[in-house]
């Protein structure tokens, strides 16, 4: 499906469980050629890192060369925490 979307934006977000264990999820949004709004969720992993923008980039950027959508990603939407933000 992603293929075939001419665009996307992803969605991330990082979480600690109640077991304190860390996690990033990385969700791809995208329209099909029937006009449909669809989403798939890339990336949901443990996230062994400190919680810093560089360490959040390059596991981003590593789903992004994984899947291969750097040439369709339009757009990059986090929820703005401190660590992300800088």
């Amino acid at each position: 499906m992603l293929s075939d979307a001419e665009a996307l934006t992803l969605t991330t977000d990082n979480w600690t469980s109640l077991m304190t264990e860390s996690y990033i999820a990385v969700t791809c949004h995208f329209i099909t050629s029937d006009f449909r709004l669809d989403s798939r969720l890339l990336h949901c992993n443990k996230f062994t890192e400190r919680h810093t923008a560089e360490n959040w980039v390059r596991d981003l950027m590593a789903v992004v060369c994984e899947w291969s959508v750097d040439n369709k990603l339009q757009d990059v939407v986090t929820d703005s925490t401190a660590n992300i933000a800088q």
